[in-house]
């Protein structure tokens, strides 16, 4: 079974948001499941202190959402190209919108 990732929203005393990952473990000795949200250098220390557990990976990791990465909506003077493309081109399998 795979998760979405998942992680908690802090906001700073400046008003800026952070976010903080919630880690996946799993105890080797009862097969349980544990999620703590703490920072990695926490993880590193708590997978140290406790050589019984092993961390899981449930999903891959949030690289970012589309409007912050600068990916939008493809600007109309585009899909006006592919229009006339598929148009003067028969048997085209080029979509347009």
């Amino acid at each position: 079974m795979i998760r979405q990732p998942r992680a908690v929203f802090f906001i700073k005393d400046n008003g800026d948001i952070d976010t903080m990952p919630i880690y996946t473990f799993v105890d080797n000795t009862t097969g349980e499941e544990l999620e703590f949200v703490m920072k990695f250098d926490e993880r590193t220390e708590y997978l140290l202190a406790n050589p019984n557990i092993t961390q899981t990976i449930t999903s891959a990791p949030a690289l970012g959402d589309a409007a912050r990465l600068g990916v939008t909506k493809t600007p109309d003077s585009f899909n006006s190209l592919m229009k006339h493309i598929h148009r003067n081109n028969p048997g085209s399998t080029i979509e347009t919108r």
